[in-house]
């Protein structure tokens, strides 16, 4: 299992080789070559659709005197990452609240070969502030201290749309409480690939990519340090084919894929989602994570499978631990790590909550990976 040689339609997963950018469909026109924020704020203005913004490769640009940046309908937004080893520019924000820093503002808009840098990259928004509470006060004050770690420090988001055909390739993406990347409105589609997704993940939050309405293909993507790496609200409409992605294994705890369902939005509903494909994927979960949670019943199907999972485990002194363990909600099983309960069924990784049916899983193949 070599991640970091492994190629999508020509490119390497996440647009990284052992941590080093490489990409070969980089932007070749440039109509407008910047620097700076004034040259960028004033160049997306005079944009037009088939122009290209080009932010030179070693520029890092500060937007948080900016509330957001709009790209224009047709227009592409630049820069080299990958191109001779180039990290790319990065365009940033210190401002927590931000939502978005990147607005699309129309269909057919690409970003690519940029890093796009949030406020805050940290899980909890001033600690936790479950920590130190009585029994008593927990039990009185859990949803007030709940949100106080969600919603502590304003959210923030990385890319909103809610146009058609936006394509985001070959960038980084992290620091965002919210989500990276935020795809709304019923029958807009996206297409999100070769991109490294990493540090969303605010508590209760924290997501790499999330859909509510909207439609993407998530493909070739290297995910890590996010709470959710996709999730979508659950509402119909929203559909997601989520292949040939690699999710690492900090996640929270919690799990790579998820979709939420009537029981979470409180609609009276079990709907959780219209078409949820996710194959081909490798997942690497640390003990008390899942790779996919379906909350309820898609409208139409959900299918997992054809993907790899992979239970990772410290090294102690090469002897398997034979600790087990619940994973967070009801119903679920102990599993453990020393071969008692099925490690190989695909239900211990991926599961449907709240609902049956229209759900099936197949050839998804489990196995414990050591880690030093």
């Amino acid at each position: 299992m070599n991640q970091n040689q492994i190629k999508v339609d020509g490119d390497y997963v996440g647009g990284l080789v052992k941590g080093r950018p490489v990409y070969t469909k980089g932007i070749t026109k440039k109509t407008f070559i910047v620097n700076n924020k004034d040259e960028l704020v004033g160049a997306l203005k005079k944009s037009k659709k088939g122009d290209v913004v080009y932010i030179k490769d070693d520029c890092e640009i500060d937007l948080s005197s900016v509330s957001r940046i709009t790209v224009p309908s047709g227009v592409t937004l630049a820069s080299g990452r990958g191109k001779n080893g180039s990290l790319g520019a990065m365009i940033f924000t210190n401002t927590n609240g931000t939502r978005p820093l990147i607005a699309i503002g129309g269909p057919d808009v690409r970003i690519t070969g940029l890093r796009i840098k949030g406020p805050d990259t940290e899980i909890y928004a001033k600690g936790n502030a479950l920590t130190n509470k009585s029994k008593q006060d927990l039990a009185k004050n859990r949803l007030k201290y709940y949100k106080e770690n969600m919603y502590g420090v304003p959210v923030s988001d990385g890319v909103i749309s809610q146009y058609a055909n936006l394509e985001i390739d070959n960038c980084e993406i992290f620091g965002w409480t919210h989500g990276g990347i935020s795809l709304k409105h019923i029958g807009s589609k996206a297409n999100i690939h070769h991109n490294y997704i990493h540090h969303n993940q605010r508590f209760g939050l924290g997501y790499g990519v999330v859909l509510d309405g909207a439609e993407a293909t998530i493909k070739a993507n290297l995910f890590d340090y996010n709470r959710h790496s996709v999730a979508g609200t659950g509402r119909n409409g929203t559909s997601y084919e989520v292949c040939y992605n690699i999710f690492n294994e900090n996640n929270n705890g919690t799990w790579a894929v998820d979709m939420h369902g009537g029981v979470d939005r409180k609609d009276g509903t079990n709907i959780a989602g219209s078409v949820l494909l996710v194959h081909n994927n490798i997942f690497r979960l640390n003990e008390k994570a899942l790779a996919v949670v379906v909350r309820g019943q898609p409208s139409e199907y959900a299918k997992i499978f054809d993907n790899q999972i992979y239970l990772i485990k410290k090294n102690n002194n090469n002897k398997e631990s034979s600790r087990s363990f619940r994973q967070d909600g009801a119903g679920l099983k102990a599993r453990s790590l020393n071969g008692t309960s099925n490690m190989s069924s695909e239900d211990q990784f991926i599961q449907q909550r709240n609902a049956k049916g229209k759900f099936s899983m197949s050839n998804n193949q489990i196995k414990i990976a050591i880690s030093d």
